[in-house]
């Protein structure tokens, strides 16, 4: 029921273009289901995902529990 995505285009001067896809969906009256998913295009992708990938995948993941936390956090408020 919600999506927020962003790419990042292919430039001359930074050719490492993205795309981030963060996904919100409800299974219940009080419920929801969130992920994300990342990919690195061009010819660039895999040398991102080769060298970057680990940390990425981290910050990402480590985004994705704090965001929990703060969403528990307010629906316990209300």
């Amino acid at each position: 029921e919600r999506l927020l995505s962003w790419e990042f285009p292919n430039l001359d001067y930074w050719p490492y273009p993205a795309r981030r896809d963060q996904v919100i969906e409800a299974t219940g009256a009080n419920r929801c289901r969130y992920y994300s998913t990342d990919a690195f295009l061009g010819a660039n992708g895999i040398h991102v995902f080769r060298f970057a990938g680990p940390w990425i995948k981290r910050a990402f993941d480590d985004s994705g529990v704090a965001l929990k936390a703060r969403a528990e956090t307010l629906f316990a408020a209300e």
